[in-house]
């Protein structure tokens, strides 16, 4: 149970983009920015393992391929779709699918039942936690999609090193949004192959022209070369990690010994098999809150 807010984690909180971007360069100084964003809507044993392994392939390829680089000289981003984002999300979404007046009535209720607040503590909380010495932030856009977020970002000079997202990027997938704003951006499939809520809304015209960076595709349930003795898959096809975490009540996250001989890899058992619930988290994130302060 997560009784306080991790003490690396901020929550930018602008009146607009620009202030958010204003606030995020002060606290940037010279540090690199890796970046994910979404609506973190799903339970937090289909969103946090992802979450985690993203961030955890991103630091250790950056650290790889950058020998001076130490961890801490990035700053773990998160953007989430506020509430105000959300509901045009699920308009969206209800006008492309055709959905029926039941469906749209049960995606109406799953929004409703939890507030951004709730959807951003899912994932932000257990990324502070294991990712101690690195500053962790939060911020939420209204629009559809973090393009005006992360294009006020790249004009106050915030340096905008990695984006990755789950899901997208693929030749049937929606747009990876935002991406001509980075210098590197990886798009890992979901390990079931699920599909995200917006593929089909920000799906790329027949024509459109690519901007941006090439898009790297990583299969994070397969060996890859990380700034690791040996290469190993970050995640197994049940969307469990196979890296150790730092913070045991992370612990429900990680495949068990069991799981990683299934998946023909050897395991901890001991840090793997410790089960802490999730559930009643207390959400330190809060509309009250104090801004983030360099």
């Amino acid at each position: 149970m997560f009784s306080e807010s991790p003490k690396n984690l901020s929550l930018l909180k602008g009146d607009s983009v620009e202030d958010t971007a204003d606030q995020m360069f002060a606290l940037q100084g010279v540090k690199s920015l890796i970046v994910t964003n979404g609506i973190y809507m799903e339970p937090a044993d289909l969103v946090v393992p992802t979450t985690l392994a993203g961030f955890e392939f991103s630091l250790d390829t950056k650290c790889r391929l950058e020998p001076h680089h130490r961890r801490e000289d990035s700053i773990l981003f998160i953007g989430v779709n506020s509430d105000v984002s959300l509901q045009a999300i699920i308009d969206a979404k209800i006008k492309t699918q055709n959905l029926n007046p039941e469906e749209a009535h049960a995606l109406k209720e799953k929004a409703a039942s939890q507030t951004q607040y709730d959807r951003a503590n899912r994932v932000a909380v257990p990324l502070a936690l294991n990712n101690p010495k690195c500053r962790v932030v939060v911020a939420f856009y209204d629009a559809l999609t973090p393009n005006s977020l992360y294009e006020a970002f790249n004009l106050k000079h915030v340096n905008l090193d990695i984006l990755f997202k789950f899901g997208f990027g693929g030749i049937s997938q929606g747009v990876i949004e935002g991406s001509e704003n980075f210098m590197t951006v990886y798009s890992f499939p979901f390990p079931n192959d699920a599909r995200a809520l917006c593929h089909d809304i920000t799906r790329r015209p027949e024509g459109d022209e690519v901007k941006g960076p090439p898009i790297t595709l990583v299969k994070l349930t397969e060996p890859v070369e990380p700034s690791r003795l040996i290469r190993t898959p970050y995640m197994t096809p049940s969307n469990k990690l196979c890296f150790e975490v730092e913070d045991d009540r992370l612990s429900d996250f990680v495949a068990t010994a069991t799981e990683r001989a299934a998946f023909g890899k050897e395991g901890d058992a001991a840090a793997a098999e410790k089960n802490e619930s999730r559930d009643k988290q207390q959400l330190p994130l809060s509309p009250k809150g104090p801004k983030a302060t360099a």
